[in-house]
């Protein structure tokens, strides 16, 4: 039970620095690792989410990016 808390604990500890800090990079980042070292399906999630931050608006880049979004939000439900 002790594992569970602190693994609780440290996802609340992410979601605390990513609510308090929404556009920090570095933390999104370190969260994803988090969560894929754990297979989390959420990281593929995360790492689509970061991706079409990542692209150039009005580019074709950035529709694909948005398609794969949609289809790891798809994937997930």
């Amino acid at each position: 039970m002790k594992q569970i808390n602190e693994l609780c604990d440290q996802e609340q500890m992410f979601v605390d620095e990513l609510r308090d800090h929404p556009r920090d990079l570095v933390v999104s980042l370190i969260y994803l690792d988090w969560l894929e070292e754990r297979g989390d399906q959420r990281a593929r999630f995360l790492r689509a989410q970061i991706e079409l931050f990542e692209t150039e608006p009005q580019t074709d880049e950035r529709e694909a990016a948005r398609r794969r979004l949609r289809n790891v939000r798809n994937q997930l439900k």
